[in-house]
């Protein structure tokens, strides 16, 4: 009887401190699991029912882009389905406050600037596929108007906006038109949120229309009729999302 009644109060504590970690949102720790995710290769989820987190760790040796394709599937259906991604710096902190969705409207593809380091992408689901592969990126734009990198005539310019940095940091590009001509524009980019064109000229003090990017394979071209001068090109977060991320391209001729 002594016996029965010290297992009964061992079941009672179980289940309040069951309860108690249900209730402080803790269940985390006891569902995750943490899987090193090869890159180029696939990681599939086979599990049917219980929606799982696992935290995809991510290992980067230099600055660039970490490119993410996923999805959902189905072992009754064809086809791919829509996937919820967040991505987690090293010390398991969510580096963005909001999820990242994989659609078939973005092809199943995200792009994450970041610098050289460790990264998880958390994923809570079952049945899917994750891989990623690396894009090393030059930046050399300047970080404000009055250091912006000069783009010489024909030149493409290749940039990022890295993870974790500041929502409200601009990349600038300085060019040179020395007699009155048109000028085409190509502007491309690989991110995960909306990327920010614009084109000053500083003895005016003006700024031209806006143009923006999302993760596309397209390049936008704006050609227009410009005066002799030094014009500026800035690159931005649209509305200074903190959670866009990726790379992006510059070009004038």
């Amino acid at each position: 009887m002594e016996k029965m009644k010290k297992g009964n109060k061992i079941c009672i504590l179980l289940a309040a401190f069951f309860c108690l970690t249900l209730f402080l949102g803790k269940t985390d720790v006891w569902a995750a699991k943490t899987v090193e995710l090869a890159r180029n290769k696939w990681y599939k989820d086979n599990s049917l029912y219980y929606k799982q987190i696992v935290y995809h760790k991510v290992k980067t040796e230099k600055t660039g882009c970490i490119i993410i394709d996923g999805y959902g599937y189905s072992k009754v259906r064809k086809g791919k389905f829509d996937l919820d991604i967040q991505i987690y710096d090293g010390k398991m902190r969510p580096a963005q406050t909001e999820k990242i969705k994989l659609t078939k409207a973005n092809k199943y593809r995200t792009y994450v600037s970041v610098k050289k380091g460790t990264y998880y992408i958390k994923v809570q689901d079952s049945l899917y596929k994750l891989k990623y592969s690396f894009k090393e990126i030059p930046d050399k734009s300047g970080a404000r108007m009055e250091k912006a990198k000069w783009l010489a005539w024909g030149e493409t310019a290749q940039g990022l906006l890295l993870l974790g940095e500041s929502e409200k940091k601009s990349d600038w590009y300085r060019l040179n038109l020395p007699e009155k001509r048109k000028v085409t524009f190509t502007f491309g980019a690989r991110s995960n949120k909306l990327i920010e064109f614009k084109i000053h000229r500083k003895e005016w003090k003006i700024t031209g229309a806006s143009l923006y990017r999302l993760n596309t394979t397209k390049s936008d071209r704006t050609a227009i009729e410009m005066p002799k001068g030094v014009y500026y090109i800035q690159v931005k977060r649209q509305g200074n999302n903190k959670n866009a991320s990726g790379f992006y391209s510059v070009k004038w001729k």
